[in-house]
């Protein structure tokens, strides 16, 4: 899955966003995601969460 630059707002937002696709509760729900990886930074990521289900 990949969120690109202005598909959403970055920081909160993006983790919300991707709360969500993991979850399936989002309208760009992609298929079979298991685990996702929000970073940020500004030109370089700095940092990294790494969210996930058992499902």
């Amino acid at each position: 899955m990949s969120m690109r630059r202005g598909e959403t707002p970055g920081g909160r937002a993006a983790v919300t966003e991707v709360a969500r696709r993991i979850r399936g509760a989002s309208v760009k729900q992609p298929a079979g995601a298991v685990r996702v990886l929000v970073t940020a930074g500004t030109g370089v990521p700095t940092s990294g969460l790494i969210l996930g289900t058992d499902g």
